[in-house]
């Protein structure tokens, strides 16, 4: 999804984006050949297109040729940080004014994988207590805001640190767990997690990352790395609350004076 939305923006005026698979060899360097499916998407950026020395720091966390507020600068360092933790590669072949083209090459396993809820999946237990969610990519917020809430939680769902802490302080707003992205603009999820700490010493905190060993995060806490299943969100969830419950009494449920976390 961040290779498409960073295809669209290379095309303004239109184009076409097209994505391929294929199963392909490589030599080992004994000289035996592994199997490998690759996966290979290419825009018609035709206005664009980047020079080397862009294509040299793409995959670098915020980086970014886009205009102030017009983007992140996290979407392929995203897409790095989960083609590598697989055990992938991923690399960028671009020209000025004719497009871009990536590619994600992946292990070819012959037998196959069991996918589903089973013995080591267990059933997501749910709740109903309030989740502030910081998350700086759009349409992730929105997914998961999606599953929490089909989970039964309240979610207070904001863009970044500096609005988490804003929700926080003009609304009194009580919150029950924070789930954070670690990677962000301004104050990154363990910052906020340390300011939220001193105003609530108990206030559970989960990370997700996009990359495999973030080393700002501290020993022993929960983290979930991107892309997150559902199952495993929703017991992260019940996981980080319940320890908390039992040296907290339960948050009463806001009365109807307390605005919707839609608005907020």
């Amino acid at each position: 999804m961040n290779i498409a939305i960073n295809a669209r923006d290379a095309m303004p005026d239109g184009g076409d984006l097209t994505t391929t698979t294929k199963l392909c060899t490589r030599d080992r360097q004994d000289g035996t050949p592994i199997a490998w499916i690759r996966i290979r998407s290419t825009d018609t950026g035709t206005g664009t297109g980047m020079p080397a020395a862009v294509v040299a720091q793409a995959f670098e966390t915020f980086f970014t040729t886009k205009p102030l507020g017009s983007g992140t600068g996290l979407g392929l360092a995203t897409a790095y940080g989960i083609v590598t933790r697989a055990g992938g590669e991923i690399t960028i072949n671009s020209v000025p004014g004719q497009g871009t083209t990536i590619e994600l090459m992946f292990a070819y396993l012959n037998e196959p994988a069991h996918v589903g809820a089973g013995p080591d999946t267990p059933i997501p237990r749910k709740g109903q207590e309030r989740i502030l969610l910081v998350e700086d990519e759009d349409a992730l917020r929105r997914a998961t805001e999606r599953v929490l809430a089909s989970f039964g939680y309240q979610v207070v769902a904001v863009s970044d640190g500096d609005e988490a802490l804003a929700v926080l302080n003009a609304s009194s707003l009580e919150v029950d767990l924070v789930l954070t992205d670690v990677v962000m603009k301004r104050i990154s999820g363990t910052d906020l997690a340390r300011q939220l700490a001193e105003r609530n010493p108990g206030l559970p905190v989960i990370f997700m990352s996009g990359y495999a060993n973030p080393d700002t995060i501290p020993d022993r806490a929960i983290v979930l790395h991107k892309p997150v299943r559902q199952e495993a969100l929703g017991n992260a969830v019940r996981d980080a609350i319940d320890p908390a419950r039992a040296d907290h009494p339960p948050i009463a449920p806001a009365d109807t004076g307390t605005p919707s976390p839609q608005h907020l």
